[in-house]
């Protein structure tokens, strides 16, 4: 590969889906990381590069990069579970996002495709 892309539609559309939420979730971490302060914003930070750096290693086919984006994902999971008792409503609605998004990078036809293409 050449050249260096942020989506690759020709990947299976579970992963391209999970690429692009993981990006918008790195958004909303970052964003998290900013407002927050203190020491869950180094924790915002750390799974905003993760999932960012995920998604862009996704799209150009690293399986380093799906690796990363794995461990972002399933690991906001944790995080979404451990700050459910601080706020209920929203933490639910982040909760079950944040479980899309690992069941979508964590899919057999994700994990396939991962192992048979990626380098």
């Amino acid at each position: 590969m050449d050249q260096f892309r942020w989506i690759d539609q020709s990947q299976p559309g579970r992963l391209v889906q999970g690429t692009m939420m993981l990006y918008i979730s790195a958004a909303f971490d970052l964003f998290n990381s900013i407002l927050i302060g203190g020491p869950f914003a180094l924790v915002f930070l750390v799974l905003a590069l993760l999932k960012a750096g995920g998604a862009y290693g996704i799209a150009n086919e690293k399986k380093l990069g799906y690796y990363a984006g794995c461990t972002g994902a399933c690991l906001s999971v944790v995080l979404d579970l451990f700050l459910l008792t601080v706020s209920p409503v929203t933490g639910l609605i982040s909760l079950a996002i944040a479980v899309w998004i690992a069941s979508l990078v964590l899919h057999d036809s994700c994990r396939g495709y991962a192992r048979v293409w990626f380098k």
